[in-house]
């Protein structure tokens, strides 16, 4: 976790503490964060979900709404078990019961009883309402018609009687339930056996289950309470671990000798009781690890991972040419060959398209799995997908992930504000986002509509503000919301969108946004705390406030400017602050180093090699580095250029050939098709659909490879300063005249040095290449 990571979850913690001393009787801040701790919402994800509900419901402890986060439930249920009974639970929003395993249902919150009674549906053999466990050419069937359907059943290789196999044997052969032993690990004491039991954590071998979970009773025979170890249809039967002796056959353990129960090991063998069984670990025939058996194909034993690996990747069969899973081998060229040409009934066939590989769920692959729950989410009132949402679903339906897809579906907030969307039935607009709480799931989805055209494209780091604002402005006085308001919108978003139609906003421009509304509360809630009104406030009083803060009070200048022209104060004089020089600055001999290793390193990553390069090369920002796109990059008679400014920058022979690769290697972070609709081509892509990689995470990249961002920067920029005139450097790095020439300022030059280096035949015009 990085310390930015680090200080949010710390704030978000000190704001929930905090909420709670407010709002709960007898809760000081200690037991508020020990509550938080009681009920796991001091993780990153839960505690942003619960920070995100409580700023958007302050009342969430009496009226924690349907569509709370499981986060509020497991706080609720916390506060309970410490006494604070005056706490509304969140229920059930089918039967009303107030459990903390609440799941997400379509109208809200509801139980595994009820969310299991959503997923009943009627045999079409037998007819009973039930839950459809396989599915046959005539419809769905339930367990009961399963355990005898005919294709199911077949002989026991150990008993011998027509059975449900649940396993198989290295040689393929079925198992019955009773012969079969499951071979877990315990997660009480770590070893691997045969486990029957699962606690509340896991498996659970025999041991643990009786020494710590197994229930106490009154033994039949010698009267104590004790655990039980034989049950019968009478209580007066019951028998102790310590009173009860198993029976016996006449059949000798062929490892120990003991007269005991005992079964080949395999479908032919030596009698061997279970004490003396040995796990079933064998090499599996595709890594050659030894690692527990998964399946028995005709190749070999197969493990778990390499059994999962060959079913997703289905390739061309090297003897009947289908693409399916290559389950065999051929014992005359050794090629890899499907199940069918190796001369088993091995079936991976989706029961809805009909391709090989993996079955998810319900005989289907992934891809069919995806789509059948996407409907289901996605489905209106009136029993269909309203025509704005189709883009949506074909979109997430082409996914080149789509089991990353399915978790998503299940998990993310997202995915939970798409279906409340869907099921409000009419026109999704920007407002029905802006109406929810501000949120990453918020973010995404919008990110996913505005990318699938479903909404119009506007730019989100600057609309978003107006929303925040409205929810900020509920927690201060009314008279500072009737003059913060018209400052925010009138004023300071009037002119960020005005610019917006010039150049693109970045996430820096909401925050600069935000932290001038934050400069006027203060300023007004410190007036308040003086009891003298802004018409009367003074310049010595504001020179007061500006030394008792911190440095961005001085951006109060926007704010009083604003007032003093519409005759609310009087006219106030706002020293500007020196500049700051540059802090750390990368040495010439490391800057170099750097540069080299970027431009030669293959081991290290294409997006770090190019970001670091043009920061270190030509000191641009990582927040312009990672807005570029393909069609910033132009080739012409050989030569690699770069626009980042008015005129296009000429790269380095090595720096434009790894640019251009860059460029034409096909790179998504995001789970959704690469060739979607409305894809941007950039450079550095990111996680959320249609969005470039954010400034934290090229950033992390960088670091992680020893490239520090603002020391390269400052080194990369002095270096330039000292070969390109002032106008020439602005022009070609696109950065402001007032900027280079604080630059130039570092090596005392000045317009005299321009002037006469322009009548220079020599003057260089770009940077030197490397």
């Amino acid at each position: 976790m990085s310390l930015e990571q680090s200080r949010r979850r710390e704030d978000a913690v000190q704001r929930l503490a905090t909420h709670l001393v407010s709002v709960v009787d007898g809760m000081d801040e200690a037991s508020a964060f020990a509550v938080l701790a009681v009920a796991r919402v001091t993780r990153l994800r839960a505690l942003h979900e619960l920070d995100a509900w409580m700023d958007a419901h302050p009342d969430a402890l009496a009226e924690p709404g349907a569509h709370c986060p499981l986060s509020l439930v497991r706080l609720a249920h916390a506060l309970h078990a410490a006494g604070h009974t005056d706490v509304v639970l969140p229920a059930c929003v089918a039967c009303g019961r107030t459990l903390p395993d609440l799941v997400t249902g379509p109208d809200g919150r509801i139980c595994g009883r009820c969310a299991a009674r959503m997923r009943i549906r009627a045999c079409v053999r037998c007819g009973r309402e039930g839950r459809i466990l396989a599915r046959r050419a005539e419809g769905g069937i339930c367990h009961r018609c399963y355990r005898v359907d005919e294709q199911v059943i077949t002989p026991c290789a150990r008993c011998g009687r027509p059975r449900q196999p649940v396993a198989r044997l290295d040689d393929g052969s079925p198992v019955c339930e009773t012969c079969w032993q499951p071979v877990r690990t315990c997660t009480t004491c770590g070893t691997t056996g045969p486990t029957h039991y699962r606690g509340s954590d896991g498996p659970l071998c025999p041991a643990c289950y009786r020494r710590r979970h197994q229930p106490q009773r009154a033994c039949s025979r010698c009267g104590e309470v004790a655990r039980i170890a034989h049950r019968g249809q009478d209580p007066t039967a019951e028998v102790c671990y310590r009173c009860y002796r198993p029976p016996t056959v006449d059949t000798l353990c062929a490892t120990c000798g003991r007269a005991r129960p005992c079964r080949p090991a395999g479908r032919s063998g030596p009698l061997t009781c279970s004490s003396c069984r040995p796990l079933r670990r064998v090499a599996c025939a595709r890594c050659a690890r030894v690692r527990i058996v998964a399946a028995n194909w005709p190749v070999g034993p197969i493990c778990h991972p390499c059994y999962q690996t060959v079913l997703r990747d289905t390739r061309d069969c090297a003897r009947c040419g289908i693409r399916r899973p290559l389950v065999g081998r051929d014992e005359t060229t050794a090629a890899a060959i499907c199940g069918p040409c190796a001369g088993t009934d091995i079936g991976h066939q989706c029961r809805t398209c009909g391709n090989e590989g993996r079955i998810y769920a319900e005989g289907q692959c992934t891809r069919c799995v995806l789509r059948t729950r996407l409907v289901d989410l996605l489905t209106g009132p009136a029993g269909g997908i309203e025509p704005q949402l189709v883009p949506v679903l074909e979109t997430l339906s082409r996914a080149d992930r789509p089991e990353a897809v399915i978790k998503w579906l299940a998990h993310s907030p997202a995915a939970r504000l798409l279906a409340q969307l869907a099921a409000h039935g009419r026109p999704i607009s920007h407002d029905d986002l802006d109406a929810v709480a501000l949120g990453h799931g918020e973010r995404y989805a919008r990110h996913l509509l505005t990318h699938t055209g479903v909404l119009p494209h506007r730019h989100d780091d600057i609309e978003r503000v107006e929303v925040w604002l409205d929810r900020l402005l509920t927690k201060h006085p009314a008279h500072h919301a009737r003059l913060v308001r018209p400052f925010a919108i009138w004023h300071l978003l009037r002119r960020a969108r005005r610019a917006a139609t010039r150049r693109t906003p970045t996430s820096a421009t909401g925050e600069r946004l935000r932290s001038h509304v934050r400069v006027a509360l203060d300023l007004l809630d410190w007036i308040d705390a003086r009891q003298v009104t802004l018409a009367a406030l003074t310049q010595p009083d504001l020179e007061q406030w500006l030394a008792e803060g911190a440095r961005r009070r001085h951006t109060v200048r926007h704010f009083l400017n604003w007032a003093t022209e519409r005759g609310l104060t009087p006219p106030h004089e706002i020293p500007t602050p020196p500049q700051r020089d540059p802090g750390a600055i990368l040495d010439d001999d490391r800057r170099w180093h750097q540069l080299r290793r970027c431009l030669t390193d293959e081991q290290l990553p294409d997006e770090v090699r190019v970001a670091g390069a043009l920061i270190l090369l030509y000191g641009l920002t990582v927040s312009r580095i990672r807005q570029l796109t393909t069609t910033h990059i132009t080739i012409d008679n050989g030569q690699t250029f770069l626009t980042v400014g008015a005129k296009p920058l000429p790269l380095p022979p090595s720096l434009g050939e790894l640019t251009q690769r860059l460029a034409q290697t096909p790179r998504s972070r995001s789970a959704l098709a690469s060739g979607s609709p409305a894809q941007t081509a950039w450079l550095f892509p990111g996680l959320n659909t249609g969005q470039p990689l954010t400034i934290h995470g090229l950033g992390k990249a960088l670091r992680r490879h020893g490239i520090t961002t603002r020391p390269a920067r400052h080194a990369a920029l002095i270096a330039l300063a000292g070969e390109l005139p002032t106008p020439i450097l602005a022009e070609t790095l696109g950065i402001h005249i007032n900027t280079a020439r604080r630059w130039a300022g570092y090596l005392q030059r000045d317009w005299s040095t321009y002037l006469a280096e322009r009548a220079s035949p020599d003057t260089p015009t770009v940077p030197p290449t490397t």
